[in-house]
């Protein structure tokens, strides 16, 4: 098999390893379909500043709260490489996050991934393994951009 051939295979195991492929479905029960209906209750400017500039404080917020000794994932960028930026590093930082905002889009670094098929116990086919993902700072990114 050649390297392509094992992406392909491995990217299809995990999109229909549960036994559904991504499609749109039907909810026919009661409980399910309740949960997704229209909630009057539910103010709709909690969504009115969801897309807003973060600001600086609010960077340097989310930035000191973010954990130490995690995976940095494929870019190799640390957390605690975020928390060692000065004044200069953050403001462009900034600038970037309120430029894909702005153009609605994501670093397509940003949306890559390593997975590792990690054993169960003594697995014998790649079946018996589960996957792990490491993204870039997800978490960083998340906290940083949902303010």
């Amino acid at each position: 098999m050649d390297e392509e051939n094992v992406k392909q295979e491995t990217n299809l195991h995990y999109q229909t390893v549960a036994g559904a492929v991504n499609q749109v479905k039907l909810i026919t029960d009661r409980f399910w379909a309740e949960q997704y209906t229209f909630k009057p209750s539910i103010d709709d400017n909690i969504y009115t500043d969801l897309l807003d500039f973060p600001t600086f404080e609010e960077l340097q917020q989310y930035i000191k709260l973010l954990p130490n000794q995690k995976a940095s994932g494929p870019l190799g960028i640390l957390n605690e490489m975020l928390k060692h930026f000065g004044q200069i590093a953050s403001t462009i930082l900034l600038s970037f996050f309120h430029a894909c905002i702005k153009i609605a889009d994501f670093p397509q670094q940003w949306k890559k991934a390593t997975i590792y098929p990690i054993a169960k116990s003594k697995p014998s086919d790649v079946l018996e393994r589960l996957p792990m993902t490491f993204h870039w700072n997800w978490k960083a990114r998340w906290k940083i951009w949902k303010y």
